[in-house]
């Protein structure tokens, strides 16, 4: 999505620390994510400096078992990294839609 600056929005799917184990165990490609949610906040937080130094802003979208499930069953993706990444950037549109920074 780019915002009307010119600069790319970019949603990044996040991971509360205490429902790390039952996220990744929900996931069809659970087995492909870190082990541990300090390993993926690692990746994560690489990421998202790698996407702000190029320009891009970021939003973190918080993911909520029962929002991602409701979000995925409405747009027929799976509970994997396609629909985590779906997900992560409506988020995006929504929080540019609201100004949200």
């Amino acid at each position: 999505m780019v915002a009307p600056e010119g600069v790319q929005v970019v949603g990044i799917a996040w991971y509360p620390a205490d429902q790390y184990v039952a996220l990744r165990a929900l996931m069809k490609d659970g087995h492909r994510m870190p082990a541990t949610h300090v390993e993926w906040e690692t990746q994560a937080e690489a990421l998202e400096q790698k996407l702000r130094g190029n320009g891009q802003r970021t939003v973190r979208a918080l993911l909520d078992v029962d929002a991602f499930r409701q979000f995925v069953d409405r747009h027929g993706l799976d509970v994997d990294a396609k629909g985590r990444m779906a997900f992560a950037n409506w988020c995006a549109q929504q929080a540019h839609r609201n100004g949200d920074r």
